[in-house]
């Protein structure tokens, strides 16, 4: 019996876990009307496309794939751009602050339309640049709100550009930054279903004792 042959790839599980992130995220969306759960899910199925056609996306020289890096950065434009809407509800986010959370990773795909090559791990910069303010922004909303859990998405998101300068650093090869990375990012996307649905939670008790409260009198 041959068990060198796996029915299911690393990637491919992957794939499978971002896409129900992203599903789950749409129901949140359609439920609760929590701002920036479209972005968030359109995010995880981007991720879920990436991982899905790995093959499709592999580098093949020192130079990112296109693909990928077009991926890369839709998908990171699309969380950067989710986040700032969720961490400033009810208000809007800042002009300035989301194109400085947005633009940064749409640099990629851009540079792929015009056929400009990209170095990796460079090719994480733009993405980078963006998260530095999406955390900001979440840094601010833990401030604003002690308790709503936005310390933890803080530390969640600091997980990511963490694991990615880990691997950069032990492996003189950045090829494994794209796998090594998955783990966080599932991380961070189950770490904001809960913040979010504990949120709503909260929510609903406070209205149920403002219910009781005037039924009382």
């Amino acid at each position: 019996m041959d068990f060198s042959r796996q029915p299911l790839q690393g990637s491919d599980i992957a794939a499978f876990v971002f896409a129900v992130l992203a599903l789950l995220f749409v129901v949140l969306c359609r439920r609760d009307r929590e701002r920036g759960m479209v972005w968030l899910a359109t995010a995880y199925a981007v991720l879920a496309v990436q991982y899905a056609f790995n093959d499709a996306t592999l580098p093949v020289d020192v130079r990112a794939n296109p693909l990928a890096a077009a991926l890369l950065g839709i998908g990171g434009a699309s969380l950067n751009c989710g986040l700032m809407y969720y961490l400033a509800s009810p208000l809007h986010p800042k002009r300035w602050q989301l194109a400085a959370a947005v633009l940064p990773p749409l640099l990629l795909p851009i540079a792929g339309l015009f056929g400009i090559g990209l170095f990796r791990p460079w090719s994480h910069v733009p993405y980078a640049i963006g998260l530095c303010m999406v955390i900001k922004a979440t840094l601010d909303a833990a401030q604003r709100e002690p308790r709503a859990g936005h310390a933890w998405l803080a530390l969640g998101m600091l997980f990511i550009p963490a694991v990615m300068v880990a691997s950069i650093a032990l492996s003189p090869d950045s090829f494994h930054v794209r796998y090594y990375v998955m783990l966080p990012a599932i991380f961070f996307g189950m770490m904001l279903l809960t913040v979010s649905l504990l949120a709503e939670v909260k929510r609903l008790r406070t209205k149920t004792r403002g219910a009781c409260g005037l039924s009382r009198h």
